[in-house]
Parts: C-alpha cells; sequence; structure tokens
C-alpha cells in the first residue's frame, strides 16, 4: 500500500508548500495530484515541482473544477470538461499516477432528472476510459454522493451495483460515505475485491469539510478496523481541504499515527 497527501489542501497559487507537509517523510509519503489547470498559474507551478514529482510515488484526481460528466455529450460543459481532462493528462500521465480518480457527477442533482443524468454519466464514463486508456492511466471510481447536499446519482446499494458491473477500481471516500449515512464497513466488504485506494478525512455530518480524520463525527478506529480486515493492500490519501490542513504540524502527527499503526 502507499501512503499520499492530496494537493486539495494546497491551492495552485501556493502550490509549493506541499513540501512544508512531505519533505518530513523523504519520499515515502506520495502526492495525490490534484489539478488546477484551468488555473493559468497553476502549469507553472506545476511545472516548478516536475523534478520533485518525477521522485516520489503520484496518484492523480481528475479535473474537479469546470468539469462534469453528467451532461450530454453535445454541449460546451462536456466539451470543455474533456479539454480539461486532455491537458491534465498530457501533463500528469508522464508520472506515471497510480490512478486517476473518476466522478460520475459533482452537481446538485434533482430526483427527476436523476434517470437523464445517470445515462449521461455511463455514456461519457466509457469516453473519458477510452481516454484514459490512450494516456496508459488507470481509473478508479469514487463514491461522491453527498446526501446532505443534494449530490450524487447513487445511494450505498446502486454504487456498490454500480462498481460491480463495470468491474471497475473503486475508491471510497469515508467522508462523503459519512454525510450520506453510508456503512463503511459494509461497503468495504462488499466492494474489497476492487477497493484499489481512499479518500480519509472527517466531518460533522452536515458539509463536505475535508477535515482531519480525528476532527469530526466518523468512527476513523472503525475504518482503520475494516481496512484492515478487508483491503490492507490499497492505498490511503489524506484528502483535506485548506481549512482542515491549516494545522501543519497536526496534519503531520496523523501522517505519523497512519505510518505507526500500518508499520510503514
Amino acid at each position: 500500500m502507499q501512503l499520499y497527501f492530496s494537493t486539495n489542501a494546497v491551492p495552485a497559487e501556493r502550490w509549493e508548500h506541499i513540501h512544508d507537509y512531505l519533505d518530513e517523510f523523504g519520499g515515502a509519503v506520495g502526492l495525490e495530484i490534484f489539478p488546477e489547470f484551468h488555473k493559468p498559474c497553476f502549469g507553472e507551478k506545476f511545472h516548478g515541482e516536475l523534478e520533485y514529482l518525477k521522485r516520489i510515488p503520484c496518484s492523480l484526481h481528475g479535473p474537479y473544477y469546470e468539469s462534469e460528466y453528467a451532461v450530454s455529450s453535445q454541449g460546451n460543459v462536456y466539451r470543455h470538461s474533456i479539454e480539461l481532462l486532455h491537458k491534465t493528462l498530457k501533463e500528469v500521465a508522464p508520472l506515471h499516477p497510480a490512478y486517476m480518480v473518476f466522478h460520475h457527477s459533482n452537481m446538485v442533482v434533482k430526483q427527476e432528472e436523476k434517470t437523464m443524468l445517470l445515462q449521461y454519466a455511463r455514456e461519457n464514463y466509457r469516453d473519458v476510459k477510452h481516454i484514459c486508456d490512450g494516456y496508459n492511466v488507470s481509473l478508479a471510481v469514487e463514491n461522491v454522493t453527498l446526501a446532505t447536499l443534494k449530490k450524487g446519482l447513487f445511494n450505498q446499494e446502486e454504487f456498490i451495483a454500480e462498481c460491480k458491473e463495470l468491474g471497475c477500481k473503486v475508491l471510497i471516500d469515508i467522508g462523503h460515505c459519512n454525510l450520506s449515512g453510508w456503512n463503511i464497513p459494509y461497503v468495504i466488504s462488499s466492494l474489497k475485491n476492487q477497493i484499489v485506494s481512499y479518500h480519509i478525512h472527517n466531518n460533522y455530518g452536515s458539509f463536505d469539510d475535508h477535515l482531519r480524520i480525528h476532527d469530526g463525527i466518523l468512527d476513523f478506529e472503525e475504518f482503520l478496523d475494516a481496512y484492515k480486515t478487508y483491503t490492507p493492500e490499497a492505498d490511503l490519501v489524506l484528502e483535506y481541504s485548506p481549512e482542515g490542513a491549516a494545522d501543519v504540524e497536526g496534519v503531520k502527527e496523523d501522517i505519523r499515527y497512519l505510518r505507526r499503526e500500518l508499520s510503514l
């Protein structure tokens, strides 16, 4: 397994601060790149760290900002999303990321529109997978249902069934599970043979705050027990928000804690 720190915590404008979190660990902790190529400054920041990125393990989050796949492939939103995807893969694929995280949807989903949006997302998933295959980058499908925010195309059972139908790699975001009332040990045991990674963070059950792993109502030790039981080889990604990662020393203590717990 590999432990990663997500650059979701470090906005493009100050991307050089990834070193504040990682340098102590001498390359043992990798980076999950949360791309922001929609911002003019990100390319420059990314290229400034390229030699460093070549020396550490990397994974890749698919473009999030200005990106949506639960839309018609004939529209401008989808075309822009695909442009961002190509731009991201062109830059990051040479780093040989372990996978790229895929979101079926990022938007609020009205119940009466769910069937149509799900059809779009399924069709566009095949398109995105074909593009990623061309860059030799595999996809890991993430659960992005945020029930408290009315986002997401799948409930718990629908997500499990969708992933089994696709036969895809899976990334479980435990904070999203917490917001949606999903049974984390059950989800893990159901998809254990497909899960390759987790986004780990916490919240208080209302908002997708991406707080530190012990800052919230999610029982992180219960998760860790299920992780050790069913998927001990899967990767872990600390996916904190900038606010959640504001205490740099605290974040590094979380990393030290995980390394101790997992004998890394």
